[in-house]
């Protein structure tokens, strides 16, 4: 370990405060609890923490037991969760994670997202997540929501 490698920036990023003796980040805690997986096959930091999400979202898919449709032919599975970690909530939340990546246009779906329109869901598909929080009752059905999840 470096001099440079156990020094932590802080939340403001304009400090470096010096690890404590045997601290591990988060990555080198996940690598150490994983050992073997493809998270702790070297390389670059931003490449060992691509795989760490992977490898997350791999335990998330399969740890998940409700599959909610397709996307293009890829799985999804997940769940509707209420909203109220905060306090009461009229909405819940649909949480789903894909098998695998599915080919999304970011344009397309940052336009989608921006405009002003009632009947819209708020829908996000980030590489192997999806989130929905619908503006309205009931449950979108899920062809409604892969229409906007690829469209």
């Amino acid at each position: 370990m470096t001099v440079a490698d156990d020094l932590v920036p802080t939340t403001s990023d304009r400090y470096l405060v010096r690890r404590a003796a045997g601290h591990l980040s988060p990555l080198e805690q996940f690598e150490a609890d994983f050992p073997g997986t493809a998270a702790s096959a070297g390389g670059t930091t931003a490449d060992r923490a691509r795989r760490m999400v992977e490898a997350a979202m791999d335990r998330a898919f399969y740890r998940e037991e409700d599959p909610l449709g397709e996307l293009e032919g890829v799985p999804v599975r997940g769940t509707w969760l209420r909203a109220d970690a905060v306090g009461a909530a009229r909405h819940e939340v649909l949480v789903g994670v894909l098998g695998e990546r599915v080919p999304v246009d970011l344009r397309a779906q940052r336009h989608r997202l921006a405009a002003e329109s009632g009947n819209r869901l708020d829908l996000f598909l980030e590489g192997r997540l999806l989130t929905l929080v619908p503006a309205s009752e009931p449950r979108p059905s899920w062809s409604r929501i892969a229409e906007e999840a690829l469209g």
